[in-house]
């Protein structure tokens, strides 16, 4: 039980140095957003210890990694608001998501940070959360910059004695499976590091892949699913199936958990 409970042990990614005349003029660099990925670690550069004198200089020049079209919707003040009383944001995974036909000018990244909040008890110390979710990146003419972003806080005392949701290959044979009424076989689970790619073959005859990130508090997330084309390539997909009747949900629960 002890990785559902400690802190992340992964590398932080944000730690480029930030020099001191970029902080003071708030300009970035074109080789700090010349590409999707080092934008969003650059963004977290600014943002990893915030406890410092510098720590304005240090949001307002992050806050320029921000595309316009964000900026309008949030305010570098709510921006501040909004960081009061975190001392560090840590980048510990970062991860492109492939684009689907209807994503035409977005890059899309699934992410996770590990947060350090500072207690004004000195006897509660520092504690640690972490957030998980997506971030979008466009490009704006030579450079990159971040357009939209969505998180939420992980749990970190779920019940896992009745919860099927939290591991993938259980969430694949309930949820697509039972549910959905799409999996007629599923195969060994491949993972690269904290990456799950679980591949089923349909009821339809056609292969899928499932994609899961396990987050520091062990759950299995997905953030992205696949089917395979005439021509042998996955391509990303959204599956809206109907459920199957009631009668036939049930009797492949029960076949699960015989």
């Amino acid at each position: 039980m002890e990785r559902f409970t400690r802190p992340s042990c992964l590398a932080m990614l944000n730690t480029n140095v930030l020099r001191d005349d970029w902080l003071e003029e708030k300009m970035i660099p074109p080789r700090l957003n010349d590409t999707p990925e080092r934008t969003i670690i650059n963004f977290y550069s600014g943002l990893q210890a915030l406890n410092g004198t510098d720590r304005s200089k240090f949001i307002a020049f992050s806050y320029g990694f921000l595309a316009p079209s964000l900026q309008r919707k949030v305010s570098m003040e709510e921006v501040e608001d909004r960081l009061n009383g975190i001392s560090g944001i840590h980048l510990i995974k970062i991860i492109r998501l492939a684009k689907d036909r209807n994503q035409l000018f977005a890059t899309r990244f699934f992410i996770e940070l590990e947060i350090l909040e500072e207690s004004s008890n000195e006897k509660r110390g520092t504690r640690f959360s972490y957030l998980y979710g997506f971030m979008d990146v466009i490009q704006e003419q030579n450079v990159y910059r971040i357009s939209q972003y969505e998180f939420e806080g992980e749990k970190f005392q779920p019940r896992y004695d009745y919860e099927w949701n939290y591991n993938g290959e259980s969430y694949v044979d309930i949820h697509y499976g039972c549910h959905c009424n799409l999996v007629e076989n599923r195969y060994p689970t491949r993972k690269d590091g904290y990456v799950k790619n679980i591949f089923v073959k349909g009821i339809d005859q056609k292969d899928y892949l499932f994609r899961f990130v396990e987050l520091t508090n062990g759950v299995d997330f997905e953030i992205q699913s696949f089917q395979k084309d005439a021509a042998g390539q996955w391509i990303p997909t959204k599956i809206q199936l109907s459920p199957p009747s009631s009668k036939e949900n049930d009797n492949k629960e029960e076949e699960l958990n015989k």
